[in-house]
């Protein structure tokens, strides 16, 4: 894998829910020392009347940052972000595992206790994450194939190893 860590400002972390998101791009943050931005704590946050307008105007103001990991799917708006970004990270993760995070996630984290904002219901969660699956992950493929952006995609811990070795 040949990447040059310090021509990479801005990433951009794709995934299905309970594919590990949030959990990499901390770990790539701590290597990379970028700053991570969940998308989730801005979304989810936003008043129920709020526009879509008013969602682009926040995530212009994200992405227009000088350095970055955006963590989050949020399809709206994916084309600026992949456009603003270095690179893309796509964690193409087995929906069996997503599903089973899912399951550890509600049951087991401490942010199911906290009101961060992002919807905990865990058969909602699930029913999404299998509707991900099977329809959005060929927007973003389609999304994907058409940009000109360096894209990786890891399917799988031994993926991911290998990608933070190229970083060291």
């Amino acid at each position: 894998m040949n990447l040059e860590p310090q021509k990479i400002n801005k990433i951009v972390v794709l995934g299905n829910g309970g594919s590990g998101k949030s959990y990499f791009s901390r770990k790539l943050s701590q290597v990379l020392h970028l700053d991570v931005i969940h998308l989730d704590r801005y979304y989810w946050n936003l008043d129920k009347s709020s526009s879509a307008d008013r969602w682009a105007q926040i995530h212009k103001t994200l992405i227009q940052k000088p350095n970055w990991i955006i963590e989050g799917t949020q399809l709206n708006c994916l084309q600026e972000r992949i456009d603003a970004a270095d690179l893309v990270i796509w964690l193409d993760t087995n929906i069996v595992i997503c599903i089973f995070r899912l399951f550890a996630k509600h049951f087991f984290s401490q942010k199911t206790k906290q009101n961060d904002g992002y919807p905990r219901r865990l058969f909602k969660n699930i029913k999404w994450a299998i509707k991900w699956r099977v329809q959005y992950k060929t927007v973003i493929q389609t999304l994907l194939s058409s940009s000109k952006k360096k894209i990786i995609i890891l399917k799988n811990k031994k993926d991911i190893t290998t990608l933070f070795l190229a970083f060291r």
